[in-house]
């Protein structure tokens, strides 16, 4: 008859018993639990990843829309002067640029600044959202072909924390350059 211990199974343990030990089990469950959260903390960032990715492809970059804004401001033949402007003169108004081909408003609408470009009979031709969330609008005319805007916005909106709620501005100084009789720089 064959003892225990050359009975072919682990030692310490009777031929018939089956199963893990309990120290066994602990050190299986301790490496599922590592496993685990380092699975939990690779989902975290990647969500992060996914949600700044969605952020920034719903809001154009600033370059671009300051860009948009130049190129509007100096086809411009004329602008509408201010309805209402503080001391300093500054107004959130509309700016409306009356150009060759019809004319083109930026205003603040809501919680966005928007471009919507008209045709010569006044119908809408389009309307862009340039800035959506956390934006603030103004501008001032400071000379008869000379204007300067500033546009406030958040730096990073949907961020957690003082991050989602920094706002950033900048201030362009723009002059007509489509009117008759000007020329380009």
């Amino acid at each position: 008859m064959r003892s225990p211990a050359t009975s072919g199974g682990r030692p310490g343990r009777s031929p018939g018993a089956a199963g893990f030990s309990l120290v066994e089990l602990l050190v299986s469950l301790v490496i599922l639990l590592i496993g685990l959260s380092i699975a939990a903390e690779l989902g975290v960032r990647s969500h992060a990843i996914l949600a700044r990715s969605v952020r920034d492809a719903r809001r154009p970059p600033m370059a671009a829309v300051l860009a948009r804004l130049r190129a509007d401001v100096q086809g411009a033949e004329r602008l509408d002067p201010p309805q209402s402007a503080g001391l300093s003169g500054w107004t959130a108004a509309p700016l409306v640029l009356h150009q060759s081909h019809g004319l083109t408003l930026y205003r603040f609408e809501g919680a966005a600044i928007e471009r919507v470009a008209f045709d010569l009979a006044g119908h809408e031709l389009g309307r862009l959202a340039l800035v959506r969330e956390g934006a603030a609008w103004r501008w001032r005319q400071i000379d008869a072909g000379l204007v300067e805007v500033s546009i406030a916005f958040l730096a990073a909106p949907g961020a957690p924390g003082a991050a989602g709620r920094a706002i950033h501005r900048d201030t362009l100084r723009l002059t007509l350059r489509g009117a008759p009789g000007r020329w380009g720089w």
